[in-house]
């Protein structure tokens, strides 16, 4: 009977202990290296699309792009963003500014970096010199320019990600070699592209090295594709002539890993596990389709999705690539259509999405089901926008149709914590008549769908058969 009484007690307290402990798990950081793979960890409360707007900000002259950390150190989420004002950092809760960094260059945001006990906010890129700037200072902790150095003519550098190495930050810029029109007009025959790469220590701004590589068209990322807990660099370029295209692996020291060649090329790379076998692929996007490698750079396979010939310009497709961990990868193109390729290359569905832009998906629980939803953000007429919510296999859950006071264009979506209140938002940009941007930030609508919790069952239930295996040791020691 002692045994059945503790095993009933035991229960109870375990049911007890996600109220105890705070039932909303804290969302956690994604990493902040300018990489748009579109997977968003954390869980929301929206159900059924009945979406409000928490707070907007602007419209103001100047183009928005926003990342969500605490940067200020007191224990909340701020959306950081540079805009017509410049850098500026927004409490999440209330869309109020509490911070502004203005400089004569007028850097634009390109990341943030995670400094162990704070982050750092990466700004500049091209010709205006890269600095890192903390908040509350006025001045930055160090600035850095390229546009005088030997590897600056044509482009200058463009960060291409943030390196973590032993939870140190390093910056990954590239300057692609100068190239136009690829692939309709190759490189003349025999012609060597001049593309070169660096490496900059992020806490402190030094150059630690550079290299020149005899590619056209360079592109990079960074992730950990080995599993020793370091990010490397993965570029591709084209060869000699234009004639072959070059994927390479790079340690974060320069050493190169492998290298391989052939008939690929491409603009875009993302790495990401997407056969779900635990080791993450490298996933080319290009002018046909995708093109997948193993975390060694062995070609798995090549999808060619002919796209339709109302998209001009493909980038417009591969734009739009997000990964989807362990099942494959989405990409909307530009005449409407959803594509799910799984992890093998086989195109698993495709959706008509109807009329109208649509932004890039992102993959994330939306609705704190356990499952991964797909949203995403339609442009529809006049001053509305339409959010739309999908499960896996493409049936949709929801859809929700949001004024927003004025005939607007969205630009792109976030989904995070934004207010820090354990559950996920999403943040918008929208470009409004006149070239103002304006920031605004909704959430599920808890006064109209305030429900019993999961938690909050558990929690009752718990303390129910608490009470009841009291009562009943009591009356047992009683007896």
């Amino acid at each position: 009977m002692k045994s059945k009484i503790l095993i009933t007690m035991l229960i109870s307290c375990l049911l007890i202990a996600p109220l105890v402990a705070g039932g909303n798990p804290i969302w956690a950081e994604n990493r902040h290296d300018s990489q748009r793979t579109g997977t968003v960890e954390g869980i929301g409360n929206m159900k059924d699309g009945n979406i409000i707007q928490k707070w907007s900000l602007g419209p103001v002259s100047g183009t928005y792009r926003s990342f969500v950390a605490d940067v200020n150190g007191d224990g909340k989420n701020d959306v950081v963003l540079s805009g017509g004002r410049g850098i500026e950092v927004i409490d999440g809760s209330t869309g109020n500014v509490t911070w502004t960094f203005t400089d004569d260059s007028k850097p634009y945001l390109t990341g943030l970096v995670n400094l162990g006990d704070r982050y750092g906010i990466l700004a500049g890129g091209y010709s205006v010199p890269y600095m890192m700037v903390e908040y509350g200072k006025e001045y930055p902790v160090w600035n850095r320019s390229l546009a005088n150095g030997p590897y600056s003519e044509n482009y200058g550098f463009q960060l291409a990600g943030i390196s973590y190495s032993s939870g140190n930050p390093y910056g990954i810029v590239v300057r692609p070699g100068a190239y136009y029109g690829y692939p309709n007009y190759p490189p003349v025959s025999g012609s060597v592209g001049n593309s070169s790469m660096a490496i900059f220590d992020l806490t402190d701004g030094n150059l630690l090295w550079s290299m020149d590589l005899p590619l056209f068209t360079l592109h990079a990322v960074t992730g950990d594709i080995d599993g020793d807990g370091s990010d490397d660099i993965v570029t591709i370029g084209i060869g000699t002539g234009g004639d072959y295209g070059v994927l390479a692996a790079y340690s974060r020291d320069g050493t190169e890993k492998w290298n391989r060649t052939g008939h690929f090329n491409g603009e875009r790379l993302f790495i990401g596990d997407i056969t779900g076998n635990g080791n993450p692929e490298i996933i080319l996007a290009n002018y046909t389709g995708y093109t997948c490698f193993d975390n060694r750079g062995d070609l798995l396979w090549n999808t060619n999705l002919q796209w339709s010939p109302e998209t001009k310009d493909y980038r417009q497709n591969t734009d739009t690539t997000t990964i989807y961990p362990g099942k494959g990868i989405l990409v909307m193109d530009g005449t409407s259509y959803l594509y799910f390729i799984d992890g093998s290359g086989s195109i698993l569905w495709k959706k008509q999405m109807g009329e109208g832009a649509y932004l890039y998906p992102i993959v994330a629980d939306m609705d704190g089901d356990g499952n991964r939803d797909i949203m995403l953000e339609q442009y529809v007429v006049n001053s509305y926008v339409r959010f739309i919510c999908l499960n896996s296999d493409a049936t949709e859950k929801w859809n929700s149709t949001v004024s927003t006071g004025e005939n607007v264009t969205p630009l792109y979506m976030l989904v995070a914590d934004v207010d820090s209140d354990g559950k996920l938002e999403v943040l918008t940009t929208w470009s409004a008549h006149g070239g103002n941007i304006a920031l605004t930030c909704f959430e599920e609508n808890s006064a109209e769908t305030e429900r019993p919790t999961p938690s909050f069952t558990a929690h009752m239930l718990g303390v129910a058969l608490l009470l009841t295996t009291s009562l009943v040791f009591i009356r047992k020691k009683r007896s």
